[in-house]
């Protein structure tokens, strides 16, 4: 991200790769900008920003908000795996079966079951919607990826109901800048050695003037001995990322 502040004009320009968006207090900064960039570089003006690296943006002007949608995203995953016609589900992860490591492959001929199961680009699609839009597969994404070197049957299953989750909320936005909310708001939690691995998970979503902007589901480094400890890690990852994001609203302000 990229920004340029004078005593009337604030710039503000994103850019992944060859893919940029920006953001001015007036159309005439933004104009002044794409004339001077194009005098350097060959670019495509697409005009108003409906599309970003897969995700739709829409701008609602009476609410003073902007959505974020990856429906067309979720329907071609669905696509690519062949899941365009699963049922929806009500929950991402089944809470009755602990996934670990026990179903994984031990034998040749269940080796050669799961070679040709596309297990790691599943859980790369999902990861890519977990990260954009859909913090409430977040969790699910992170628990199935421990066992992307050696999956069983059992963990694909639980993949796949990961992708019938996604088709009943492919219509679920997420929505930024909401009126009425102001500042910065987080919440943290943390469970206590409920994986097989005995590590605990670290949660936490940070809001900006009501929009989500920043979410985690991640496994703690450490095995915390009690709940407490446990709570403790995860208030230490929440707050680093609350200094980032006020040290970071701070610099564009």
């Amino acid at each position: 991200m990229f920004y340029h502040y004078t005593d009337t004009d604030a710039l503000i320009v994103t850019i992944d790769v060859d893919d940029f968006t920006m953001a001015g207090n007036t159309k005439h900064v933004m104009t002044m900008f794409k004339r001077e960039l194009s005098g350097h570089y060959k670019i495509k003006d697409l005009g108003k920003l409906k599309w970003l690296l897969g995700i739709e943006v829409k701008r609602i002007r009476e609410e003073q908000s902007v959505t974020l949608l990856q429906k067309a995203y979720i329907e071609w995953i669905l696509t690519q795996f062949n899941l365009q016609d699963a049922k929806p589900v009500s929950m991402p992860l089944d809470p009755q079966h602990k996934l670990d490591t026990s179903p994984c492959p031990a034998t040749p001929h269940q080796l050669d079951d799961m070679c040709d199961v596309p297990y790691r680009e599943a859980i790369g699609s999902l990861m890519y919607t977990a990260l954009g839009t859909c913090l409430d597969i977040a969790f699910a994404v992170s628990h199935l990826s421990q066992f992307m070197q050696n999956p069983g049957r059992l963990h694909w299953e639980a993949v796949k109901r990961v992708f019938c989750y996604l088709k009943g909320k492919k219509d679920h936005i997420l929505k930024s800048c909401s009126p009425g909310e102001q500042g910065l708001q987080g919440y943290c939690d943390a469970d206590w050695a409920s994986q097989h691995h005995r590590h605990s998970i670290s949660g936490y979503v940070f809001m900006v003037d009501g929009g989500t902007v920043s979410w985690s589901s991640k496994r703690q480094p450490i095995v915390a001995l009690s709940t407490t400890e446990a709570e403790y890690i995860a208030v230490t990852h929440a707050t680093k990322e609350a200094v980032w994001i006020h040290t970071f609203i701070a610099e564009i302000a």
